[in-house]
């Protein structure tokens, strides 16, 4: 099992990935990360969707997930990637700017062990 680098910072991503490592989570080895977005209706989710499945530029992600709750429409894209605190920053920041240009926001991350 890989060791957790004793320099990951101490902000909200590195506090999630401290509590992975003291869980015994596997940092060696790829893992599907859900990364969550939510919008305010089903045609602006589609069409970020849309939009960032037919970009050249973006990171390959396995799959997208979609549910509706409470008036707004949630997403979860799955990529599969090392988890590190510089890729998970990476592909938020990647992600990020692609929801925003649909009118979403990022709502977080996580993984399921």
């Amino acid at each position: 099992m890989n060791t957790f680098p004793d320099d990951t910072p101490a902000d909200a991503d590195g506090d999630a990935l401290r509590a992975l490592a003291e869980a015994g989570f596997d940092f060696s080895v790829p893992h599907d990360v859900d990364f969550f977005a939510v919008f305010p209706d089903e045609a602006a989710a589609s069409a970020a969707v849309e939009a960032y499945m037919e970009d050249d530029e973006a990171s390959p992600i396995e799959s997208v997930q979609a549910a509706s709750s409470e008036g707004r429409f949630e997403l979860t894209f799955i990529k599969n990637m090392r988890v590190t605190h510089a890729g998970i920053l990476s592909f938020e920041e990647e992600l990020g700017a692609r929801v925003e240009a649909g009118g979403g926001q990022l709502d977080g991350w996580g993984i399921t062990q």
